[in-house]
């Protein structure tokens, strides 16, 4: 394979040449939206329109597919779901083609795909997967302290202090201990804490 840069002047705007740029670790191979799983308790699920985007190789995809009923495989256990895509890059005959695997022993379909979960006919519940996209870093640098939640802690009224012995009397309130990383109240007391 000869060098390439993309996008130059002459250089075509082909699906080829859209899906290399596309394809990007940490913004592929994720539902964007919907593609909700419901378990319709007839031995078929319910996928919903939807967004997901789909790594293959070198290629990303966005795909959109309509809703529909899917006809599950084991109507007494857990069915595997995969949204896949039928890509063809030399002809134009097999464009859009979006389709639904289903198994019973979670063997991904041999075309690019995104599993989407699984439903349990037996106990009818659907859970779902790769809701959000994956991130793998060589450094990432915090700018504010966030909880788990993404929201800032900076002003939340907690205080960080080195350990429990830190904690003065007549101080109450939320105090992080750097040793252990807990976050405890302290009324304010030593002698009954």
């Amino acid at each position: 394979m000869a060098d390439e840069i993309f996008y130059e002047q002459g250089d075509d705007a082909t699906e080829d040449n859209f899906g290399r740029v596309w394809g990007r670790p940490n913004i592929m191979d994720y539902v964007v939206r919907g593609l909700s799983l419901s378990d319709n308790g007839d031995g078929t699920a319910t996928l919903t329109a939807g967004y997901a985007t789909i790594l293959d190789g070198i290629r990303g995809y966005h795909v959109y597919p309509d809703s529909r009923t899917v006809t599950l495989v084991d109507s007494g256990g857990v069915n595997h779901i995969y949204l896949a895509i039928d890509v063809d890059h030399t002809t134009t005959s097999k464009n859009n083609q979006v389709s639904v695997h289903v198994d019973a022993d979670d063997t991904p379909p041999s075309l690019p795909n995104l599993k989407l979960g699984t439903v349990d006919a037996s106990a009818g519940t659907a859970t779902e997967t790769n809701r959000n996209p994956d991130g793998t870093f060589e450094n990432l640098e915090a700018t504010r302290k966030l909880d788990m939640r993404g929201n800032p802690i900076d002003n939340q009224g907690v205080t960080s202090v080195a350990d429990e012995t830190a904690l003065a009397d007549g101080e109450p309130g939320l105090y992080r201990l750097e040793d252990t990383g807990d976050v405890v109240y302290f009324d304010g007391d030593t002698s009954t804490n």
